[in-house]
């Protein structure tokens, strides 16, 4: 068994996972939908800011990749998506930055 399959499973990882999810739970039943809607935002807003939007466009990519898509789909769909944007009326500045975001795989 390896050292990492040992710290998930050892009886101080399993109590924090149930803790954990208590909270959660608890918390979910004492607030109301739109104050963790708003409360996720911001967890979201500060890590963009402490991380910059690269950081999600990267945990993006590592899913898709963990997640087994086969080699080369990513590429097909971005070339279909930059062939769509090039297909419809946009604006230059608005193409370039579709384009630009496409652009990182």
């Amino acid at each position: 068994m390896s050292k990492q399959t040992a710290e998930h499973n050892s009886a101080r990882s399993l109590a924090a996972r149930a803790n954990g999810r208590k909270g959660g739970l608890a918390t979910s039943k004492n607030h109301s939908p739109e104050w963790l809607s708003e409360r996720g935002r911001n967890g979201g807003s500060t890590t963009r800011d402490l991380y910059s939007s690269d950081f999600f466009r990267y945990a993006q990519q590592l899913r898709k990749t963990k997640r087994g898509w086969p080699k080369g789909k990513l590429r097909k769909s971005a070339d279909k998506a930059m062939h769509v944007v090039h297909t419809t009326g946009l604006s230059d500045s608005a193409r370039a930055a579709l384009n630009n975001m496409l652009a990182h795989e």
